[in-house]
């Protein structure tokens, strides 16, 4: 990652800093601008092949307009993917520049708070507070974060800090676990302070390695089956009306009969969807939300033990990890499954 530079001041620095978030929003509300101008040129495509139908006079210029329209709307999912990206990387030089100013052994753990590397310990230290953890209190995890059942994902060092020191917790109580986005200057002051990282180490696999999947369990999602199927009825709807209609009216029976299918096609894809997904794999197990937005792979390294339990009386999976836990619904046979084929790679208890 390119890094921008730190001026010498702290006037300057102020400045500089100041500069660049105004960057990040900018770029954020150029992202979002061309975002709604894609929908609304491609909204403008289908109105000039409406209004071509009805003023016959100037069909030619409506057509005309409805290719320029669609044209604009290329452009400008393009100028939405380029700008999104670009706001990414904007946010993550940011917060990086805002990290070395504190210090080059500086790097956030949350919002507004840094973890900073001293000489005997750590100093987490936000506006508002401050507290100093030795290094022999803290537990340094090296972590990938997998959203999909492959090699590939986003590596952070996890600090698992004692619970005491932020408030006066019981001597068992579980500790408190911060992360941060593992780069090269992070290595290089775990190096300094000769920590060693326990967990997953990054040069391990190849990322082009496929995992093999075992077996599949879903979870239905009702609520969302049933808003699909509503959807579904729409677009059947509306397709039937853009039939009886397009003998009279052909653009607005055609836009009906688009406007139908992309309805139903997205309520199919809903339809499809409307369920969780528990998978088990050779490397691992993967899981995944009804709704498709938040997921999760564990390989069978990082696992402590499987379990079986209830909450709120509900069947679950309970993941135990050095650095936490992950709970997921149990679908009906997973757990018999895991007990069966990977009794010898994970401790699953009842």
């Amino acid at each position: 990652m390119k890094e921008f530079a730190i001026p010498m001041s702290e006037d300057a620095r102020q400045k500089k800093g100041a500069r660049l978030r105004r960057l990040c929003s900018a770029c954020s509300v150029l992202t979002v601008t061309f975002a709604v101008s894609a929908v609304l040129m491609l909204l403008a495509v289908l109105g000039a092949v409406i209004a071509a139908e009805f003023v016959h006079d100037a069909s030619r210029l409506c057509f005309i307009l409805a290719g320029a329209f669609g044209g604009g709307t290329v452009c400008f999912v393009a100028l939405t993917v380029l700008f999104e990206r670009l706001s990414s990387a904007t946010d993550a030089r940011t917060l990086d520049y805002f990290e070395r100013c504190d210090g080059e052994e500086s790097f956030f753990v949350g919002d507004g708070t840094l973890a900073s590397f001293r000489e005997t310990g750590m100093l987490i230290h936000g506006e508002k507070r401050e507290l100093f953890v030795p290094y022999a209190d803290i537990g340094f995890y090296s972590v990938c974060t997998r959203r999909r059942p492959r090699e590939k994902g986003e590596w952070f060092v996890v600090f698992g800090i004692p619970a005491r020191y932020f408030s006066k917790a019981q001597k068992d109580a579980p500790p408190l676990y911060v992360q941060t986005e593992l780069k090269p200057r992070l290595t290089r002051a775990l190096e300094a302070h000769s920590i060693a990282l326990r967990g997953e180490k990054a040069e391990e696999g190849s990322k082009k390695a496929k995992f093999g999947l075992e077996k599949k369990f879903y979870l239905p999602n009702r609520k969302k089956r049933k808003s699909a199927l509503l959807f579904l009825a729409g677009g059947g709807v509306m397709l039937a009306a853009g039939v009886a209609v397009i003998w009279f009216q052909q653009a607005v029976g055609s836009a009906l009969i688009v406007l139908g299918a992309l309805l139903a096609a997205r309520a199919v894809v809903g339809l499809l969807r409307a369920r969780a997904l528990f998978a088990v794999y050779r490397e691992g197990i993967f899981w995944r939300e009804s709704e498709g937005r938040d997921s999760v792979f564990l390989k069978w390294g990082e696992l402590l033990r499987l379990r079986r339990d209830e909450e709120n009386g509900l069947p679950v999976i309970i993941a135990e990890l050095p650095y936490g836990t992950y709970h997921f619904p149990r679908a009906a046979g997973a757990f018999e499954f895991l007990e069966e084929h990977h009794g010898e790679d994970v401790a699953c208890g009842n």
